[in-house]
């Protein structure tokens, strides 16, 4: 599942549909923003990806991949730029989330419900953590555990990261 779809949908899960405190142009103003900060940070994530490849390749085999003869060191601040940059981003979508619930209205109750055919669907929870494991190759282990705490405990991101 591309994960872009899969972190809004764990967004829209968090909101209800009627709520009379709701301000609906507001909240479709607020949801277009968080979709396009999602599509900012998978873009980011792909390229934080791409980054640490390079840094990876120059260091296997410098005499091909250190093109500076540099020792490494201009992929190593390319691949910590693009990290800066997705956390950077990152703090975006947290705080286009809030925005979301604030005027979209939430409903806390909606996370970890059955579905309407009975069976249990994965809780939120779940999801978030498949969603930062699949990041693991390419982020640094504490800029997921950062992100990954704005959403549940840092015990648990912790839990589920070493998976």
């Amino acid at each position: 599942m591309n994960k872009c779809a899969l972190l809004l949908g764990l967004v829209a899960m968090q909101f209800t549909t009627p709520s009379n405190s709701a301000n609906w142009s507001s909240c479709a103003y607020h949801l277009n923003q968080l979709s396009q900060t999602t599509q900012n940070a998978a873009y980011a994530a792909n390229k934080v990806k791409s980054k640490a490849n390079d840094l990876d390749n120059c260091k296997l085999t410098p005499e091909s991949f250190d093109l500076m003869r540099d020792h490494c060191r201009s992929m190593d601040y390319d691949y910590r730029s693009a990290v800066n940059s997705l956390e950077r981003i990152l703090n975006e979508f947290d705080s286009s989330v809030q925005l979301v619930r604030s005027s979209c209205g939430s409903n806390s109750s909606l996370m970890g419900a059955e579905s309407p055919t009975g069976s249990a669907s994965p809780s939120r929870g779940e999801m978030m953590c498949d969603l930062y494991r699949g990041y693991r190759r390419s982020l640094p282990f504490e800029t997921l555990i950062k992100s990954c705490a704005t959403s549940m405990p840092e015990a648990e991101c912790r839990k589920c990261l070493s998976q």
